[in-house]
C-alpha cells in the first residue's frame, strides 16, 4: 500500500472535481438508478503486487430492493478488502459507485469506470 504521502501526491495529479463516477456521464449510464455518492477523483490508492495501482476496485451486489450496487472495494485506511468487509461497509456508510436496474448495466459501468479511472491516475 502507498503511504499517506505518496497517496495525497497521485491524488493531486487527479482533478479536485466534486461529484462521482463520471460526472456527467454518471448521469445516462443505461440502467442507472441513482449515481454513485463517492468523489471517484479523489479515491485512496493501493500499490498492487505487479506494481499497478488500485483506486476503486469494484464490486457488485444485489440490494434489498433489488437494484444491483457497485461498491468499492479499496477502503481508506483499510486497503484492498473482500466481498464480505466491501459490502458490510457500503451498508454501514451507504457509500457507492451507482446503483443499476441489472447485473449486466452495472457490470458494463463498473469496467467503465475502471477504464475511466485507469486513464485518470496515469497521469
Amino acid at each position: 500500500m502507498l503511504d499517506q504521502y505518496q497517496s495525497q501526491q497521485l491524488n493531486t495529479l487527479a482533478p479536485n472535481y466534486a461529484g462521482s463516477m463520471f460526472d456527467r456521464a454518471s448521469q445516462t449510464a443505461p440502467g442507472l438508478i441513482a449515481p454513485g455518492n463517492i468523489n471517484i477523483h479523489q479515491r485512496p490508492v493501493v500499490q498492487n503486487a505487479d506494481g499497478s495501482i488500485s483506486t476503486v476496485r469494484s464490486m457488485t451486489f444485489t440490494d434489498d430492493d433489488g437494484s444491483t450496487v457497485v461498491v468499492p472495494s479499496v477502503i481508506a485506511g483499510r486497503g484492498v478488502v473482500g466481498p464480505a468487509e466491501a459490502f458490510k461497509y457500503y451498508k454501514q456508510t451507504g457509500q457507492h459507485l451507482g446503483r443499476f436496474t441489472n447485473q449486466e448495466a452495472a457490470d458494463a459501468y463498473a469496467q467503465a469506470l475502471h477504464e475511466q479511472q485507469a486513464t485518470e491516475y496515469a497521469r
